[in-house]
């Protein structure tokens, strides 16, 4: 008996063909969306990315600016600053009871920083601010020995060896280095001549606010001629940490550009990276020409008279992403106070604007 059923041995070609075209289509279709995903991923990423680095930026400035001019001390003429160096060159910060906000615009040199393309300089024609505070958490004292330069503190402390210091009373302020911090006896030293800048003398008094036998020793070499003399600081005097600050858009390692602050640490100024991705930041100052704590007009810093006269700051920041290659074109925006022309980019990063005004809590 012959069997009738038919054996398959393969495909025709024809069906072969179409078999690998609809496997073509599918994989192509598949690779498609998967590479699109992928750059959407991408796209939303940088967008994030990009709104995160503007908010935070934005957020480290004016907390700073809130904070100006805030050193738990009364605005007073006599100001005991026994600093033995300072640099007008290089040490904007050491003026803690001159104005507390001075801006730089693009084409001024920030004090101490250098502008150019390496990683670390400042971005030429961007803004900077400088903005001069202490900490918020300050100490009474319990006990000050001017003759041995010590004061002893109510409370435990963190202050170090070499910390600047500001302390004030009703009658006047003095700003020191802490030539020897103790935290076991809860004490601190002010003794000259000692220190990354060093005090040029231990007596902490303003001429005009001792008693007229007060002792006064040959100072070391205090600026214009100051003689401080013997104070005594009581149990009524604020003491805290003088923390000045500085924002200024500087080249990263990566070659991008971030948002970097210089801070006073121990004496000395130390610059950081805060903010990766700010390609720019433009500034306009509020000033308020008239004393009645309103803003009569915002200006830039070179058109600025009087920085005792600013009382809110506008800070305009523009955010891009770190990576290129994740907006769809080459990225037309307009960025700048009052700016209508539009500028296209000559990459395909995304970017974006950020405004915002912080005002000075503490009268200059």
């Amino acid at each position: 008996m012959k069997n009738s059923m038919h054996h398959q041995r393969g495909f025709s070609l024809l069906e072969l063909m179409i078999a690998v075209t609809l496997g073509i289509i599918i994989v192509g279709g598949v690779g498609t969306l998967f590479i699109s995903n992928q750059q959407t991923n991408r796209t939303q990423e940088a967008l994030s990315d990009t709104q995160e680095s503007g908010r935070l930026a934005f957020e480290f400035i004016a907390r700073d600016i809130r904070m100006a001019g805030s050193t738990g001390c009364p605005r007073t003429d006599r100001v005991a600053n026994v600093l033995e160096s300072k640099n007008s060159t290089t040490d904007w910060w050491a003026d803690a009871f001159g104005p507390s906000i001075i801006g730089y615009e693009g084409d001024k040199d920030l004090p101490g920083i250098t502008t150019g393309t390496a990683s670390g300089n400042r971005v030429a024609g961007t803004d900077a601010i400088t903005i001069r505070h202490s900490d918020t958490s300050g100490f009474s004292i319990a006990e000050h020995n001017p003759n041995a330069a010590q004061f002893k503190l109510n409370k435990p402390h963190t202050l170090k060896d070499n910390d600047v210091i500001v302390i004030c009373d009703s009658a006047q302020a003095s700003l020191f280095q802490i030539t020897n911090a103790n935290t076991a006896n809860v004490t601190i030293v002010h003794n000259e001549g000692t220190g990354n800048v060093g005090n040029c003398s231990k007596f902490l008094g303003h001429p005009d606010s001792c008693l007229a036998n007060a002792k006064t020793e040959k100072p070391r070499n205090c600026p214009d001629g100051f003689i401080p003399c013997e104070y005594t600081y009581g149990s009524d005097s604020s003491l805290a940490l003088y923390q000045p600050v500085a924002y200024f858009i500087g080249n990263n390692a990566a070659g991008n550009r971030s948002l970097y602050r210089v801070s006073l640490v121990a004496g000395a100024t130390a610059t950081q990276e805060l903010v990766e991705g700010v390609w720019d930041m433009q500034i306009l100052y509020g000033v308020d020409a008239t004393g009645d704590r309103q803003v009569d007009n915002y200006l830039t810093a070179n058109n600025v008279a009087n920085w005792s006269q600013v009382v809110s700051v506008q800070v305009n920041l523009l955010s891009y992403s770190p990576t290129d290659n994740v907006a769809a074109g080459k990225q037309t925006y307009t960025y700048g106070f009052g700016t209508t022309t539009a500028t296209t980019a000559t990459d395909r990063r995304l970017r974006k604007d950020f405004s915002g005004t912080a005002f000075v809590r503490t009268p200059n």
